[in-house]
């Protein structure tokens, strides 16, 4: 299965299938330190600050507590539902008998304090 994040495959004419994607949401556990353990209380103190790290958290990819470093669990979390995603992805992808997936976009969002969801979605095409 070949994937890419172009929308288009150099050299290559294709049918499109349809769109294809996989999602995954994932919470944090803080007894498994995957988050800082302040990062229940934030939302308590300042709403501004919460909302400004989860935002960082999203663009950068890269969870962020206000004035902590970044969690190396949660971080690999994020990282390992990704892979999932984009298996998943692949999966929906091979049932309809595609040859490959572009133009592949990943989403991350904020569901709640210390839970995302990752989603992986792209064009499946079938090669002529």
């Amino acid at each position: 299965m070949l994937l890419s994040n172009l929308p288009f495959i150099p050299d290559r004419e294709f049918d499109v299938i349809g769109i294809v994607k996989g999602n995954v949401a994932v919470a944090a556990e803080t007894e498994k330190k995957r988050i800082p353990a302040s990062i229940g209380g934030m939302f308590k103190r300042d709403k501004t600050e919460y909302l400004n790290a989860v935002m960082d958290s999203v663009v950068t990819g890269k969870p962020q507590a206000p004035g902590k470093k970044e969690s190396a669990g949660y971080a690999e979390t994020l990282k390992d539902a990704r892979q999932s995603a984009t298996n998943m992805m692949i999966n929906e992808a091979v049932a309809l008998s595609a040859d490959a997936v572009i133009n592949i976009k990943y989403e991350t969002s904020c569901l709640a304090c210390g839970t995302a969801e990752v989603l992986a979605y792209g064009t499946a095409v079938k090669f002529r």
